[in-house]
């Protein structure tokens, strides 16, 4: 049996991959950024308590958390669909093949959830059990980033599929042979506790509060420093022919590897100096770029298999046209929803002080 007969017939798509991947890029960007606020926020959360920390910092992350991860969920549907219709043969068959265990990321994100919630809402009355479930918390939600990261990895290594079938005693497979699936999943799970280092530095400025903002900076300068070497250990995990266009053997690939080298030195050296405003301008850049360069990983490791290019056009934009105006509306809606919590956030404040 050949990896290659398990590849399942492409499907059409209604307009040119040429419009649809900037858009699953750029959804996606908007997604993790959420994400990595949301994860990382419950890690330093977590962590501070183990710590002793008490400063008031875990109670306003706490009230932030599920707000952040309806955003994060939300915002995830339009990536994972973009993906889907680009290289649906693959995501497809890599998710039926992991079974149950990617079936239960749903319900693992409904806890989460819960759990947020639960944690935001009794947060006095639950005392020393506020450990216990933001641990919890942080558990399941690290499933769920482990189990994309292995979704994401298998949908890439064809050849990894006929492992299933030398297990048939099994009824769901991890692609936990690929060299590559943890230092992915680290290489994110990093970055997700540096992005929540600089949002709590913003925070903290937002809310003058100057301890907040060094601890942030703090967090965000020492994990992006750790993840610099997880990243090289990415890189050393890929398979030759994608190390190859990375290291020379491709413009775009190299490019982005150079672009995202340079900007996490310059946000390692601002964020060394507390220059908030600074490292909050050099993130957006130096996601979009990985973001790209993520792209690039699939693009290459797919290469012997399928390019999005060889997708059939049925020339059908209407769906595109109204999921952009969806979007837009959507954005509109979520920018209206932020300034009534941000001016109730401050009426409440302000009454608190009066008090």
């Amino acid at each position: 049996m050949h990896a290659e007969g398990l590849i399942p017939a492409v499907d059409p798509i209604p307009v040119a991959a040429a419009w649809m991947d900037p858009m699953l890029i750029g959804t996606f960007v908007v997604h993790i950024l959420l994400m990595n606020v949301l994860l990382g926020g419950v890690f330093i959360a977590l962590a501070r308590r183990f710590a002793g920390a008490d400063d008031g910092l875990d109670r306003a992350l706490s009230k932030r958390a599920p707000i952040v991860m309806a955003l994060a969920v939300n915002f995830g549907v339009a990536p994972f669909l973009f993906l889907q219709t680009l290289y649906g043969q693959f995501d497809y068959t890599s998710s039926v093949l992991m079974g149950g265990l990617w079936l239960f990321v749903i319900a693992a994100l409904l806890l989460a959830y819960s759990g947020l919630y639960w944690h935001e809402l009794r947060f006095e009355k639950l005392g020393g059990l506020r450990t216990g479930v933001l641990a919890g918390v942080l558990v399941l939600l690290l499933y769920t980033a482990f189990m994309f990261t292995n979704n994401m990895t298998l949908m890439l290594n064809t050849d990894g599929w006929l492992q299933y079938f030398r297990t048939p005693e099994s009824d769901a497979f991890l692609n936990l042979a690929d060299p590559t699936v943890f230092p992915r999943w680290l290489h994110f799970m990093t970055a997700a506790v540096a992005v929540a280092g600089l949002y709590i530095a913003v925070l903290g400025r937002s809310q003058k509060r100057a301890d907040w903002t060094e601890s942030g900076m703090k967090w965000f300068t020492r994990a992006t420093m750790l993840n610099v070497v997880l990243g090289l250990a990415f890189l050393v995990s890929l398979p030759e022919a994608v190390q190859h266009g990375f290291l020379g053997g491709r413009f775009n690939p190299t490019t982005q590897l150079l672009a995202a080298a340079a900007l996490a030195v310059l946000a390692i050296f601002c964020g060394a100096r507390r220059k908030v405003g600074l490292c909050v301008g050099l993130l957006l850049p130096l996601v979009v770029v990985m973001a790209l360069a993520r792209d690039q990983v699939r693009v290459l490791a797919l290469e012997p298999h399928f390019t999005i290019g060889q997708l059939p056009v049925t020339n059908q934009p209407g769906p595109m046209w109204m999921f952009l105006l969806t979007l837009a509306a959507g954005l509109a809606c979520c920018a209206w929803l932020a300034k009534l919590w941000l001016d109730a956030s401050e009426s409440s404040g302000e009454s608190g002080e009066g008090r």
